[in-house]
């Protein structure tokens, strides 16, 4: 109903709209899958550093079994049952 891009508002308020037609919330929301997910991890190096170790890992590294390897703003790759992210951060060298 809108242009469907990343907006977290958006997303929340749709959710909400969608959540309120189910009669019992909790069930519906249990029966979700469960998927493991790992916190964000920060690796802490010198300025500039993080620049250089995404873009050798674009241009070097392997993922067997990967569906796709997505090179925008960073290192994404896409496997069947999930997704591995790797990305600098632009305000820290992290």
């Amino acid at each position: 109903r809108w242009y469907g891009f990343d907006d977290g508002l958006y997303a929340g308020a749709r959710l909400l709209e969608i959540i309120s037609r189910v009669t019992d919330m909790t069930a519906t929301l249990n029966n979700l899958p469960q998927s493991p997910s790992t916190p964000e991890l920060q690796l802490k190096l010198n300025e500039g550093e993080n620049f250089s170790i995404i873009a050798a890992m674009q241009a070097n590294a392997d993922f067997p079994g990967a569906d796709e390897v997505i090179t925008i703003d960073g290192l994404r790759v896409e496997y069947p049952d999930g997704f591995g992210l790797a990305r600098s951060s632009n305000t820290t060298p992290v």
